[in-house]
C-alpha cells in the first residue's frame, strides 16, 4: 500500500476486458473502429465471421524495423472518366482503410475529396486492388492504410503510408507549432 506508482490497468488485462465487452454486446464494427483507434491508434479489432473479435495490437513504442509495410501490388483505374477542363477533376483524392492481414480491404473513410462522387470512385477501385499486407516478423497483420491519388487519375500518382507514418507527421506538424 502507501505512496507508489499511479495504479493503471495491464495492457493484457485491458484486452481481456474489452475482448469480454465487445464479445457479450457484439458492437457494430464502426463503434469497434472508432473505440481501438481512440484508445491506441496501433489497436486493430476486427470482427471474423462468427462474430467473435479479434485485437491485435503493437507495442507501444514502434520499431519501425519490425514492420514491413504493406505494398500495392495490382491496381484498378476508378470509373470516372477524368476531364482536364473539370475543376472537379483535379485536387487528390486521401482515403483511410484497413487492410486486413489476409489482403482485403474494408472500413473505408475518406480523408480529402473533390466530391463524394469521385471518393466513392476511387474506394470501388480501390477495393479491386490487390495488395501484399502489413508484416511483422513473419506474420501478415491488420493495419490501417491511407492512399492518395494525384488526380487526374494515373497510376504513377498514388501514395500509400501507414497510420505509424500518419502519426509521425502529425507529431512532427504538432511540434511547429
Amino acid at each position: 500500500g502507501g505512496a507508489g506508482k499511479p495504479a493503471f490497468l495491464p495492457q493484457r488485462l485491458f484486452k481481456e476486458c474489452l475482448m469480454m465487452i465487445l464479445t457479450k454486446v457484439k458492437l457494430v464494427l464502426i463503434v469497434t473502429v472508432i473505440i481501438s483507434t481512440l484508445i491506441y491508434p496501433q489497436t486493430t479489432i476486427s470482427c471474423s465471421d462468427d462474430d467473435k473479435l479479434r485485437i491485435s495490437d503493437f507495442s507501444f513504442e514502434h520499431d519501425d524495423s519490425l514492420y514491413e509495410y504493406p505494398k500495392i501490388l495490382e491496381t484498378t483505374p476508378p470509373s470516372v472518366v477524368f476531364d482536364p477542363e473539370n475543376e472537379e477533376h483535379s485536387g487528390k483524392v486521401v482515403v483511410r482503410f484497413m487492410l486486413q492481414e489476409d489482403g482485403v480491404v474494408n472500413l473505408f473513410k475518406t480523408i480529402e475529396a473533390p466530391n463524394e462522387f469521385i471518393a466513392q470512385s476511387v474506394i470501388d477501385a480501390i477495393k479491386k486492388w490487390k495488395f501484399e499486407p502489413a508484416k511483422v516478423g513473419d506474420s501478415y497483420v491488420p493495419f490501417h492504410v491511407y492512399i492518395q491519388i494525384d488526380l487526374p487519375y494515373s497510376p504513377d500518382k498514388i501514395s500509400l503510408w501507414t497510420q505509424i507514418e500518419e502519426n509521425e507527421r502529425r507529431r512532427s506538424d504538432n511540434s511547429k507549432k
